[in-house]
């Protein structure tokens, strides 16, 4: 009987690569809701539907669509916010679920 010994993997070993170059995408700093909803759209999480109705309430709130409305504003919008909703006539588990996901977008 003959017998040959190979070392382990060198007949079907591939080159490793290193990952930072390859199939890693450049993460970019959503600048406007506009582009956080476009990256939240990509894979999106269980609470997407509710977070884009967050948007638009806040696009109607301040009056411009999402692409114009940056991201940094919206810190600014809490106690607006909060009294357009009431004056909406929303009930109070409404508001506090929309301030709760303004919250999470700001995340």
């Amino acid at each position: 009987m003959t017998v040959s010994v190979l070392q382990f993997g060198a007949q079907i070993a591939c080159e490793i690569r290193d990952s930072s170059v390859n199939g890693t995408q450049e993460v970019r700093n959503p600048e406007t809701l506009g582009d956080l909803l476009d990256i939240l759209g990509r894979n999106p999480p269980p609470e997407f539907t509710m977070l884009k109705s967050t948007c638009a309430l806040l696009a109607a709130y301040l009056e411009k669509p999402t692409e114009q409305i940056k991201v940094d504003s919206v810190n600014e919008t809490k106690d607006g916010f909060h009294s357009y909703l009431v004056g909406r006539k929303n009930k109070s588990n409404s508001i506090r679920s929309y301030m709760n996901f303004r919250r999470i977008l700001l995340k």
